[in-house]
């Protein structure tokens, strides 16, 4: 399937909606607004109806997940990750299904969910140490993020992360950030 040249910026409106919002604003001054895609809709409107940004999709090389606070179940009322009709989930499928690197990043002291917690089909995505970013180290870890952006958007996703509780010499390439 033949791939575009975007970064997808997928995120929960209720929980990670600012934080997502200056992760895109620090990443278009690197890599320009032309390579970057963040829907702004749900800035204003939240996720109540939200679809999964399909066509988006399409023209991306590599997803970025903000992992939040609320990712999983934002507040009552709302669909959660192991939801089937979810639009983060069916984001995050269609981007694995396309064969999309995704670049999981916690924010702040969010927990990460272990790859029992979400649904099997997206287990992969949780195989691995995400990226952080937190204000208190926001200079190194936004480096190593722009690098990991980097690398997905030229096809070559160097940073693979650590398996969760592998060593360094047991770094992996797990199948979400694998790109065919």
């Amino acid at each position: 399937m033949r791939r575009g040249s975007k970064l997808h910026i997928c995120y929960r409106a209720e929980a990670d909606a600012l934080a997502a919002y200056r992760l895109y604003r620090a990443l278009k001054g690197r890599f320009g607004d032309k390579r970057l895609f963040i829907e702004r809709e749900p800035l204003l409107n939240g996720d109540k109806g939200r679809q999964p940004s399909l066509k988006a999709l399409a023209e991306a090389r590599a997803a970025l997940l903000c992992v939040g606070e609320g990712w999983k179940a934002p507040e009552p009322g709302f669909t959660t990750i192991n939801d089937p009709e979810d639009f983060l989930a069916q984001e995050l499928r269609e981007a694995l299904r396309r064969g999309l690197a995704v670049i999981p990043v916690r924010l702040e002291d969010a927990a990460t969910p272990s790859p029992l917690e979400v649904p099997e089909d997206l287990a992969d995505i949780f195989e691995v140490e995400p990226l952080r970013l937190r204000d208190s180290k926001r200079v190194a870890d936004m480096a190593a993020i722009e690098k990991a952006v980097g690398d997905a958007l030229r096809g070559r996703p160097a940073w693979a992360g650590r398996r969760a509780g592998a060593s360094s010499s047991g770094s992996t390439f797990p199948a979400a950030l694998r790109t065919a």
